[in-house]
């Protein structure tokens, strides 16, 4: 059965009528069994919004149902932050015309109770019914929309309910994949890690590469001192075994997550403290679990201007080397890692002066911040 699962739609009242998907989008959606996706916006003609966050979005019956007959869609997530933005009026028009339209819906309804119950394809979204549901479908597909806008990092209590879902509510045989919100895959990325899990199918956790595409190119000057997210990691780069994988591309079988002890709490985002998916690799590695590197299996990172230039290196190194001083470190090994690190950028750095410069400068506030 293939099922297609697409994110956020919105479409304003302005393109009512316009030829919003191109053919291969079109064609796509018509090659699956079942089709879904999460509807950003109330379908209301309702005046009145609620006062709140961010924008409010609504379109009209006539704008929304065309747009969704058009990709023939068959269910729509509503558990999102917009769903009540012109309030229980709004919420209340689009179940109606949804229903009129013959499109399922799940996560939202005129009750709390019709709200949680799960829709039975198999698609579920309320963490109670996760386990009861598995015991009479063959699949379970949890589909998550939350977090708050405008903010970088979820709240620490939506990183604990979503490991929640990944890892302790999952059967031992699970796979977990493990990527982030501005990554593109490749169009064999999931299957590349089927085969690699059937090749080598006990005690091996999994990665690939990545390459970076930036919003605008850094200065070849200050690339060399960017972090590993900024610059991408070819497969040459994990070619000895020696590196770890990247945070956004990487894979194992939830059994030995679990078996490592969970990912470390105190690490990660809403903690200052960055490091939480090398951490969970090392001591995978520590208790026998092998690392298995995946060829030409790579994900493409967005890279922002504002996370690629000299203003970001400085801050995030008196971030990384303020966060080093709280290690419990000799003071003779840190500083060997210090001069360690310094030969290592003066090798990568383009042979002119402003790039020397630059990783004087780079040194410096290292040196400064490490004494």
């Amino acid at each position: 059965m293939n099922i297609v699962i697409a994110g956020d739609l919105y479409v304003p009242n302005s393109l009512q009528n316009a030829n919003l998907f191109c053919d291969q989008i079109v064609d796509l959606f018509a090659k699956g069994n079942y089709r879904m996706v999460n509807l950003e916006f109330p379908i209301t003609d309702h005046k009145k919004s609620i006062n709140k966050t961010g924008p409010n979005l609504c379109a009209s019956e006539e704008t929304a149902i065309p747009c969704l007959e058009q990709l023939n869609i068959d269910l729509v997530t509503l558990a999102n932050n917009h769903i009540m933005d012109y309030g229980a009026t709004g919420l209340k028009d689009t179940l109606s015309c949804l229903k009129s339209a013959d499109i399922n819906f799940v996560g939202a309804g005129k009750s709390k109770s019709e709200a949680e119950k799960p829709f039975i394809l198999n698609i579920v979204n309320n963490v109670r019914s996760i386990r009861k549901v598995s015991e009479v479908c063959d699949k379970v597909i949890v589909i998550i929309h939350g977090g708050n806008e405008y903010f970088h990092y979820p709240r620490p209590r939506i990183v604990e309910q979503y490991r929640f879902y990944a890892i302790q509510d999952f059967d031992d045989e699970d796979f977990i994949l493990f990527t982030d919100d501005d990554i593109t895959v490749n169009k064999d990325w999931v299957v590349k890690y089927i085969e690699a899990i059937r090749k080598h199918p006990e005690n091996s956790f999994f990665g690939g590469g990545m390459e970076c595409e930036y919003e605008e190119d850094p200065s070849s000057d200050i690339k060399h001192l960017l972090p590993r997210s900024a610059i991408g990691a070819s497969d040459s780069y994990f070619v000895n075994g020696n590196h770890l994988f990247l945070g956004c591309n990487w894979g194992c079988n939830s059994h030995f997550i679990k078996f490592a002890g969970y990912f470390n709490e105190e690490l990660g985002p809403g903690t200052n403290s960055t490091g939480q998916e090398s951490d969970m690799q090392r001591r995978l590695k520590s208790i026998g679990i092998q690392q298995i590197h995946i060829r030409n299996n790579y994900v493409y990172h967005y890279v922002p201007k504002e996370k690629s230039d000299w203003e970001f290196i400085r801050n995030r190194v008196k971030k990384n080397v303020s966060q080093k001083r709280k290690k419990k470190t000799s003071s003779l090994k840190r500083l060997k890692s210090e001069f360690g690190k310094f030969a290592g950028n003066i090798r990568k750095a383009p042979k002119n002066y402003i790039s020397l410069m630059y990783t004087l400068k780079y040194t410096f506030i290292r040196f400064r911040e490490f004494i």
